[in-house]
């Protein structure tokens, strides 16, 4: 088969396209978000970038969201830290500037602000486009962005 000539397993073709894919989201998500003048709006332009990309490219989303990445090489790992990392940084800057609470703890926001992320992409995909539809995506995607920054604010 001409695909093993290039890859010695099915994990191998597999960990390739995942990480070509999730490279097109990083660059969806992030390159956009880099314009934003704070992390409150580089915040919401990676729901935005991830909920447009979802949007567009469902079947690509599906592919990293379904396929299991254990016993892939370890650069796929290390793309998927980091994307995470990048979130950390992100919520370190909020921090560093005082828009966000002093206190947080930021990996367990970046990962809070991941399954959020990850939580907008699904309900882009999702199979039932006309109950989205019913549902205003567009109300549900900024009541998301709102629930995430919601936790990194400083209270009142």
């Amino acid at each position: 088969m001409a695909l093993y000539r290039h890859f010695e397993s099915m994990d191998e073709v597999v960990a390739e396209a995942w990480g070509a894919i999730q490279a097109l989201v990083d660059r969806a998500v992030w390159s956009d978000a880099g314009q934003a003048s704070n992390p409150i709006d580089e915040l919401a332009w990676i729901f935005r970038g991830l909920a447009t990309f979802a949007e567009r490219r469902p079947q690509l989303v599906r592919f990293i969201l379904s396929v299991p990445v254990e016993n892939h090489p370890s650069t796929l790992a290390a793309q998927i830290a980091g994307s995470f990392e990048r979130l950390c940084d992100l919520v370190r800057r909020g921090v560093a500037q005082g828009v966000f609470r002093p206190d947080l703890d930021v990996r367990e926001e970046s990962l809070r602000l991941a399954f959020l992320l990850i939580g907008i992409a699904t309900l882009m995909i999702s199979p039932r486009r006309e109950a989205l539809a019913a549902c205003d995506p567009e109300r549900l995607l900024e009541a998301t962005i709102q629930k995430a920054l919601s936790e990194l604010l400083p209270r009142a």
